[in-house]
């Protein structure tokens, strides 16, 4: 379909997102007219307002609105543990995590967890949980990567497309930390599962 020049522009701007497609960035430009004018000059307010403010903290470099970022200047934290990441998501998954189960991760380390099903949440779960510390973890998931998982999924690249999941996470989790215990079941789960 032939679009006029403002719908094409709007759309390839929406296309510079990470995971947004040609047909996902439709949906934004066709949601975009459907909101009301105050809410499009708020919105274009909040991605100035945030390109202006927002930097990387001087000690950790993570995404904060201040010199040094509320994680690093929470007189609570243990000052004598860091923990290395890939990125500022992984920080906010971290913290995520420690909303969710409290300050209980070191009793977690040698508990066996569960993961069924290793695509968008189930891939940042597993390799939140890694980096916490978890020595066994057992993943199910039937499915091999697909180029269509790329830039949605955090174990799909171009170099594994075709493999399986359960197989490829067990590499990385191997290589995060080699003492994991990793079972992997390469199953379909469904209702008829027997005992």
């Amino acid at each position: 379909m032939i679009y006029p020049e403002e719908f094409e522009k709007l759309k390839e701007s929406f296309e510079i997102l990470p995971g947004v497609g040609e047909k996902s960035a439709e949906r934004y430009v066709y949601s975009v007219y459907d909101i009301d004018d105050d809410k499009i000059e708020e919105f274009a307010h909040n991605l100035k307002n945030f390109k202006k403010n927002i930097r990387v903290c001087s000690v950790c470099g993570h995404l904060t609105n201040m010199d040094v970022c509320s994680i690093c200047s929470d007189t609570n934290r243990d000052k004598s543990t860091i923990c290395v990441v890939e990125d500022s998501k992984s920080v906010f998954m971290f913290e995520r995590l420690e909303l969710l189960i409290g300050n209980k991760i070191e009793s977690l380390h040698s508990k066996t967890v569960l993961i069924i099903g290793l695509g968008g949440v189930g891939g940042y779960a597993v390799e939140t949980l890694i980096r916490s510390g978890i020595e066994n973890i057992t993943l199910v998931d039937f499915d091999n990567i697909d180029i269509s998982n790329i830039n949605r999924q955090v174990i799909a690249l171009s170099s594994n497309i075709g493999n399986s999941k359960v197989e490829e996470f067990k590499k990385r989790i191997l290589s995060i930390n080699s003492n994991v215990k990793v079972k992997i079941i390469k199953e379909k789960i469904n209702k008829s599962v027997e005992k």
